[in-house]
């Protein structure tokens, strides 16, 4: 069975209907985006979980590089899905050998204080 979830005005997770899940407007979901030279880093919530009981880890870290996307981490708040993004963002710059030579373009939900 399915389970929906949405995000409140602090950015708490909370129970959802499916139709309050399926009108969630997109741009609530996205926590962040940088875009590298040779990757693309997003991090945002999926509010969709298969499984029972409490919320399971709804915000996902996804990276695309060459052939597609692949999925880097997942977290439980809007709190780790920002710090997972940056220590990502730093993973690929320093991989690249890019770190502390380039800059990506990045952009993060404005909005809502974080809670």
């Amino acid at each position: 069975m399915t389970s929906f979830y949405v995000l409140d005005e602090k950015r708490r997770v909370v129970g959802a209907t499916q139709e309050q899940w399926e009108t969630f407007p997109e741009e609530r979901m996205l926590v962040a985006e940088t875009r590298l030279p040779a990757a693309t880093v997003m991090t945002f919530f999926d509010g969709a979980a298969e499984g029972p009981d409490r919320p399971p880890p709804l915000f996902m870290t996804t990276a695309q590089i060459e052939r597609g996307w692949r999925r880097e981490a997942r977290y439980a708040t809007w709190a780790e899905a920002e710090a997972g993004h940056a220590r990502i963002v730093a993973k690929y710059l320093e991989q690249s050998g890019w770190l502390g030579t380039v800059s990506g373009t990045h952009r993060a939900r404005e909005g809502a204080a974080a809670g």
